[in-house]
């Protein structure tokens, strides 16, 4: 859903995340119900904070350019507990998607009313677990006015929704208070930028973006292919490694490291299915990352992290280095170790068959007969280009002290092993400018 959305309208990604049922899991948002005092039942209030704090507007308010709006010196709250239970009362009476591929069939029970929480897919085959939920009116509160966002312009009066509306037209009511919160723009943008260029975007870079969220210059707000065009081709984007070399840039994460090795050395799995990433030891152990397994709703690390020292002491923030541990600093070279010199086409390792296999021959003979142009072929491949002098003198020295008469037929391959190790562990490669 995430990849066939990177490039809708953010309102409809928003409404897709909401209804998708993994997150209706993870926030415990499927089978919320309504209030009833009686049985000391109260919606559930997770997905309504998170929706916020995480994935929209933050927790206080923010200028266009992403920085905090002051009143006599203190930020000011996006919202509070009120705001919370008046979202929590609109993401009630959601279930598992009931239609004839999904949990609904000869032998399971329909998400209805009278099966509301004794429901849902039967295998891991079952459409259910990607289907959108299902309103099921009973346990959906409509008969209580709720509380939403106040803000300049919003199109409820006070913030408040009305009480009447049934589970798919409140859910609807409730995107939209959220999808035109001046904060979206400059929210989004920032964490964008932080994740695809720079962890310390200047406010005029966010700015400039958040300008393109709120209106792609043909009226549409949330445009998300827009924002993406904006953010890369920002001329904070192209040219901040050359204006701001001493802050400009981001540590490369370990699992974006990985998966760029196997895109670029075209990877291949001998049964379409990738279990090198073993639940023994966990890979989370190995480089503190593992896919889809993020600890807490935080992302695997906070937005404003600084690493103690220099980075801390500049006022900046250094997001992906929060896990970056003693440990990691060690174990994940340890990782690509195994990944470039064990799991290649050919290779013989003991978990070869589960492996990634990189076609590691594809460059063989050109490591073996010109060690300099195999160097600038993963200057480009990697680094964009941005290998110093110094880095590209290093890797051809060491290249061409391997010799044919300690590697024989081998040599080739070795040296693109080699090579591979080094651009992939080096600082140059793991600061992304």
């Amino acid at each position: 859903m995430l990849a066939a959305d990177a490039f809708v309208n953010y309102r409809t990604l928003l409404e897709d995340v909401t209804k998708h049922p993994a997150m209706g899991i993870f926030l415990s948002m499927i089978q919320n119900q309504k209030a009833d005092p009686e049985q000391n039942i109260h919606p559930d209030e997770n997905y309504a904070r998170e929706v916020m704090q995480l994935f929209s507007i933050g927790l206080v308010q923010l200028n266009l350019d992403g920085t905090p709006v002051l009143s006599g010196g203190q930020q000011v709250p996006t919202y509070d507990q009120a705001t919370v239970r008046g979202f929590a009362a609109v993401f009630t009476g959601w279930d598992w998607n009931s239609s004839p591929e999904s949990a609904c069939n000869e032998t399971d029970s329909c998400c209805d009313e009278d099966n509301y929480f004794w429901c849902g897919p039967s295998s891991y085959e079952d459409m259910g677990w990607r289907l959108p939920m299902q309103p099921v009116e009973r346990y959906h509160d409509d008969t209580s006015d709720k509380q939403l966002l106040v803000y300049p312009g919003v199109g409820l009066s006070g913030g408040v929704l009305v009480h009447g509306g049934d589970a798919q037209m409140e859910l609807t009511a409730a995107l939209d208070n959220i999808f035109h919160h001046p904060n979206v723009g400059p929210f989004i943008a920032k964490r964008l930028i932080e994740r695809l260029v720079t962890s310390n975007p200047t406010p005029a870079y966010v700015q400039r973006v958040a300008q393109v969220f709120n209106n792609n210059g043909a009226g549409v707000r949330g445009d998300m292919k827009a924002v993406i065009k904006a953010i890369l081709l920002d001329p904070e984007a192209r040219y901040g490694h050359w204006q701001r070399p001493d802050t400009f840039g981001k540590l490369r994460e370990p699992l974006l490291k990985i998966t760029q090795m196997w895109r670029a050395m075209a990877a291949r799995s001998p049964d379409g299915r990738i279990t090198s990433l073993r639940p023994w030891p966990p890979i989370e152990q190995q480089i503190g990352q593992a896919p889809l397994r993020s600890p807490t709703v935080f992302n695997f690390f906070k937005p404003d992290f600084a690493q103690p020292g220099e980075v801390e002491a500049a006022g900046l923030v250094s997001p992906e280095f929060q896990i970056l541990s003693d440990t990691m600093v060690v174990s994940t070279p340890n990782y690509l170790f195994h990944e470039i010199f064990c799991h290649y086409v050919g290779g013989d390792c003991w978990d070869i068959d589960e492996a990634a296999q990189m076609d590691e021959d594809r460059d063989a003979v050109l490591a073996a007969n010109d060690p300099a142009g195999l160097v600038d072929a993963y200057n480009t491949l990697f680094m964009a280009g941005q290998m110093s002098p110094f880095m590209r003198n290093v890797l051809i020295t060491r290249l061409g002290q391997m010799t044919v008469d300690d590697y024989g037929d081998e040599l080739g391959r070795r040296r693109v092993q080699h090579a591979l190790y080094l651009v992939m562990n080096s600082p140059e490669y793991s600061i992304q400018k």
